[in-house]
């Protein structure tokens, strides 16, 4: 992946680059591969950094839930990524990374998906706190009920790794994700289970949805938000999301077959 960019960025010098401490989350993949400081997240910030300027970014990881205030509360943070506007972000770059969420199916189990409704009629997985960001008619219909609790058809899980697996050991009938985090685990599962059925895309949640950017300097701001618009107008902004399946985890999949 790394070489794409270096195609890419080859007349950017390293002399007098100005180091960025830049955070991002954890455990994403393919957007952030653990805390081994690379995935598409990372590798789309670093190319649009170095598009607009001449600079050195260091990585530094921290929970997800902390990205949010991290430039207000960390002291020594020069930017964050995927985070959303807030009117205490006042250097913020919009529309830096999105996700794109759909009900997928086996397209051998001809299952037909009009609305939201008709996902009662099945076995659903979703990863954690979907219900909070799938819009309001997904949440009158799937928040849990009292004492936590969610309908027995509808499981939402922590790790996307076990999500994506109950799918493939056909454990749900149609799993809720963002079709890039779907592609990546389907390859990364392939080593282990077969996940080779071919699958349908509903588009129950139609648009991208998107994350910014935010920084502590406007200087550094208006930089990244030109390199930004260049990899976008270049070509290759789409070409790293195309190729993210080849972003490697940090270390072999262990796959629990007693999963719920």
């Amino acid at each position: 992946m790394r070489r794409i960019l270096l195609l890419f960025l080859l007349a950017v010098s390293p002399l007098q680059a100005k180091q960025l401490i830049v955070a991002f989350g954890q455990d994403k993949p393919p957007f952030v591969i653990g805390k081994s400081r690379d995935g598409l997240e990372i590798e789309l910030f670093r190319a649009a950094l170095n598009s607009g300027g001449d600079y050195e970014m260091v990585v530094l990881h921290m929970p997800n839930n902390r990205l949010q205030t991290a430039i207000q509360s960390i002291p020594g943070i020069d930017a964050v990524a995927s985070v959303s506007k807030t009117p205490d972000l006042n250097h913020f770059v919009d529309r830096f990374i999105y996700f794109e969420n759909y009900a997928v199916t086996r397209k051998k189990d001809d299952i037909a998906l009009e609305g939201i409704k008709d996902l009662q009629n099945y076995s659903v997985v979703a990863w954690q706190q979907a219900h909070l960001v799938l819009g309001d008619e997904f949440y009158q219909h799937f928040r849990p009920h009292e004492g936590q609790a969610f309908n027995s058809y509808y499981r939402e899980l922590a790790s996307q790794q076990s999500q994506n697996a109950m799918f493939w050991l056909r454990r749900a009938q149609v799993i809720l994700v963002d079709k890039t985090i779907f592609k990546w685990y389907r390859q990364q599962l392939s080593l282990s289970i077969d996940t080779s059925d071919e699958v349908q895309y509903h588009p129950l949640f139609p648009g991208k949805t998107w994350y910014g950017a935010a920084f502590r300097d406007s200087q550094d701001k208006a930089a990244f938000e030109a390199g930004l618009k260049t990899i976008k107008s270049s070509g290759l902004y789409d070409l790293l999301y195309q190729t993210s399946s080849a972003f490697e985890p940090e270390t072999p999949f262990r796959l629990d077959m007693n999963m719920p």
